[in-house]
């Protein structure tokens, strides 16, 4: 049988876990945008387009970063 509220607070922990990575994320490239010359930041722009066109391992498979 499956417990739901177990299930429930799983889920709700990994929604929670998940916003967190993203503030990080968003957090990071102001501090990235703050300290860099504007070509600095450009550059930094154009790899990280270049490395989300990456495939990378996820849950076993592969799957593209977007």
């Amino acid at each position: 049988p499956t417990d739901f509220n177990k299930a429930n607070a799983k889920i709700a922990k990994i929604g929670s876990l998940e916003k967190a990575l993203r503030l990080d994320h968003l957090q990071s490239i102001e501090k990235a945008r703050k300290v860099l010359t504007p070509e600095q930041f450009k550059k930094l722009s154009e790899l990280r387009k270049t490395y989300m066109g990456m495939k990378t391992p996820m849950h076993g498979q592969m799957m593209e970063v977007k």
